[in-house]
C-alpha cells in the first residue's frame, strides 16, 4: 500500500509539472508571436492609448 501511494504522488508530480511547463511553453509562444506580428492586438491598444 504505501510503496503504490509513492508511485501515486511521483506520477502526480511529474504530471502537474509536465502540464505547467507546457502551459508556460505555449503561453510564451503565443506571446512571442504575439509580438512577432505588426499588427498585434497587443500594439493596437498601446497606439490608441497614445492618440486617446
Amino acid at each position: 500500500m504505501p510503496r503504490a501511494r509513492l508511485y501515486m504522488g511521483a506520477f502526480l508530480t511529474l504530471f502537474t509539472i509536465g502540464t505547467v511547463g507546457i502551459a508556460r511553453g505555449t503561453f510564451n509562444m503565443m506571446r512571442v508571436r504575439l509580438l512577432a506580428s505588426p499588427n498585434s492586438w497587443i500594439r493596437i491598444s498601446l497606439r490608441k492609448r497614445e492618440t486617446d
